[in-house]
């Protein structure tokens, strides 16, 4: 505690990666938070650990709601009606750890490669996969930002591969003729402050898709 108490003095302090954080490190981002909240001059907390949301909690809470279109289960826990096909990921992670994965046979494949990787069991989770493609078979996915109160549209990234990565990747030009990319706008900004708020956060970078209107949180 004594080395929190040291932590130079700000105006703001953000908490960042939590999903990153063992359970030790989780509680020890709590025991910070609450030294700073007890601090004189009151700082501004965001992110905070104690009440923001881990991966799986808040994509639980969004399907639960009825405000993602799709499940997201714990590998440990499977429930005999899973939607195939499905991903695995680590809630641990930001990566995606498998292709799609059409049946249970092969989900169970997968789950062995990834333990044998030293993925830990209880971390791995299973995504219902939901197809977000447009008219024109391309997948767009929108990166936009929360910077406290501010709300900052980012980069759309589009590709013809169901997993976009960066900035997505070459777009036959049949595609871009039938089809047309979105362009960044704050058409979502009432939604995505929503799911902020459900999840305990202010600080930090949205990755979703839209289908036919309808926001779908990754």
């Amino acid at each position: 505690l004594q080395l929190v108490r040291s932590v130079p003095w700000a105006q703001s302090y953000v908490f960042t990666d939590l999903e990153r954080l063992t359970p030790a490190g989780r509680r020890l981002g709590a025991t910070v938070a609450a030294v700073l909240e007890q601090a004189p001059h009151c700082p501004r907390i965001l992110n905070d650990p104690r009440r923001a949301l881990g991966r799986y909690e808040l994509l639980s809470a969004l399907s639960e709601r009825a405000l993602n279109p799709y499940r997201v289960h714990r590998a440990v826990a499977l429930p005999r009606d899973v939607r195939f096909p499905v991903f695995v990921r680590d809630a641990h992670a930001h990566e995606i750890i498998s292709p799609l994965l059409p049946s249970s046979r092969a989900l169970e494949a997968a789950l062995l490669r990834a333990r044998f990787r030293g993925h830990q069991p209880d971390a791995l989770l299973v995504a219902e996969f939901h197809d977000t493609r447009d008219s024109a078979g391309v997948f767009h996915l929108h990166k936009d930002y929360l910077v406290g109160d501010r709300f900052i549209p980012g980069i759309i990234g589009s590709s013809e591969r169901w997993e976009v990565r960066g900035d997505g990747d070459a777009v036959s030009s049949h595609s871009v003729a039938r089809g047309s990319a979105p362009a960044p706008s704050r058409d979502h900004e009432p939604y995505l402050r929503s799911v902020a708020a459900l999840a305990g956060v202010s600080y930090g970078r949205f990755d979703y898709t839209v289908d036919r209107g309808r926001v779908c949180v990754w």
